[in-house]
């Protein structure tokens, strides 16, 4: 027990004994961390496409701006729990009601930061959808869209600018905001009457819903007059689907705080009732960031990823180059090597008897092949032996198989010793070929539905 009969560690507390689960800090930091998480992912891909096609502009400052306020902001988020949030407030000391009423002072002023810059982020993004993706920028529809636009830009600057200054500045003494010992004036969030505080929170929460929706309908009407691809329309119906989903969570915290006053009423009990609050603020925030950066880097993801090259065959080629010389050591072609010749006849399959013969043509050295000059060369040993020797085999076969050429031309006739080994050379200039075919595992009918 401290000082007042409160624990030094309020979580100690009977009366904290039984938290709801939304006020428990592992229900805080789990949202909180996963949400920043996928808005930095978000940012990061952003930004690697637009430097990557040298496009940056506005929109991505303001995107890359609006990271950096959620990111701080979330980092205190994460750190509140560990000094009330989520506690009831009477049984706070001074020290943690100190350092809790300073993590809402540093919350609100990110807060207002990043709700403000994601805002002109994505109506900066929509002025050069506008330009890049209009039919006619001449026309009164493409100038209605762009004065709409600005005007909306100029409308959300002030008002992020003003209560992005009445978060800094809310009193004075600026200290006076976690320290209530101090004398001053305090106006807005830093006033500690609760009719005031309330106000302050719900004229913020209402304006900002309400720029949302305004936001989110702004290029509605003039949809049908942009020029867009499959790829780049997925992405545009993706941020309106989120933009939908970022009002919802909008809404969702303007009516968690009108439930209670901000924590407010029945009594001062603002650090209990204030998570469901700041996870719908965690949740607005970074899901508008992820909306605003998904049309930008989710054509390119596609892309990379339909360009792939898919195996549908994998084709293992060996080559193998035979000297003829080294079929026999008396330098004739060993017809042994590839079978014995009483089964190849008219009876035999004759795709075995066109493949053995096949092997015989194929087998050669190039270089000794042109320089076969006398008159017992292994040309005329292969000749006399396909001629003569084969017994039943008629040399018709043996001319359609050897002399390629001259059976495609209908003609039967034989060529030179020098002339077939030349042919020979040109029709096996790579040498004897084994070729290997598997089938991979993607289905062709899948490729070609990633194709469509």
């Amino acid at each position: 027990m401290g000082p007042g009969g409160l624990y030094s560690n309020p979580r100690d507390d009977p009366l904290n004994a039984h938290l709801p689960n939304i006020n428990q800090q592992a229900t805080i930091l789990g949202v909180t961390i996963t949400m920043l998480a996928l808005a930095l992912i978000a940012i990061t891909l952003r930004l690697w496409v637009r430097v990557r096609d040298r496009l940056w502009g506005w929109d991505d400052a303001f995107v890359l701006l609006a990271g950096i306020a959620s990111a701080a902001g979330d980092i205190i988020v994460c750190l509140t729990p560990n000094d009330g949030m989520g506690l009831h407030f009477q049984t706070l000391n001074r020290a943690h009601r100190l350092e809790y009423f300073k993590h809402i002072y540093s919350s609100n002023i990110a807060y207002c930061a990043s709700t403000t810059c994601i805002k002109l982020a994505i109506l900066f993004q929509y002025l050069r959808l506008f330009s890049e993706s209009s039919s006619l920028t001449s026309t009164s529809r493409y100038r209605l869209a762009r004065q709409i636009t600005i005007s909306l830009i100029v409308l959300c600057s002030l008002w992020g600018f003003t209560f992005f200054w009445l978060s800094i500045f809310p009193c004075k003494p600026v200290a006076l905001n976690w320290d209530t010992t101090l004398k001053g004036k305090c106006i807005g969030w830093g006033s500690k009457d609760p009719n005031h505080f309330y106000a302050m929170f719900a004229a913020h929460s209402a304006s900002n819903m309400f720029l949302d929706i305004l936001v989110l309908l702004v290029p509605l009407p003039f949809l049908s007059t942009l020029r867009l691809a499959g790829r780049s329309k997925a992405g545009l119906m993706t941020l309106f689907t989120l933009g939908i989903i970022v009002c919802a969570v909008s809404i969702g915290r303007m009516i968690s705080l009108a439930i209670n006053k901000a924590g407010t009423v029945p009594v001062m009990n603002m650090s209990f009732h204030v998570p469901i609050v700041y996870i719908f603020s965690v949740l607005e925030v970074n899901i508008a960031i992820i909306a605003a950066s998904i049309p930008i880097f989710w054509p390119a993801i596609v892309t990379l990823a339909t360009n792939k090259i898919w195996v549908v065959n994998e084709i293992e080629i060996r080559v193998e180059n035979n000297s003829r010389n080294s079929l026999s050591s008396a330098g004739d072609i060993g017809l042994a090597e590839h079978g014995s010749w009483s089964k190849l006849d008219n009876k035999d399959d004759p795709d075995r008897r066109t493949s053995r013969l096949s092997v015989l043509a194929k087998a050669y050295d190039r270089t000794s092949s042109r320089s076969h000059q006398h008159k017992h060369s292994n040309a005329s040993t292969i000749c006399r032996t396909l001629g003569h020797d084969a017994g039943e085999r008629t040399s018709n076969d043996s001319q359609r198989i050897l002399f390629l050429n001259a059976g495609r031309e209908g003609s039967n006739a034989t060529l030179g010793r020098d002339e077939w080994l030349a042919e020979a050379d040109r029709q096996n200039a790579m040498g004897t070929t084994t070729t290997t075919i598997k089938t991979a595992d993607v289905p062709y009918e899948q490729i070609r539905k990633m194709e469509r």
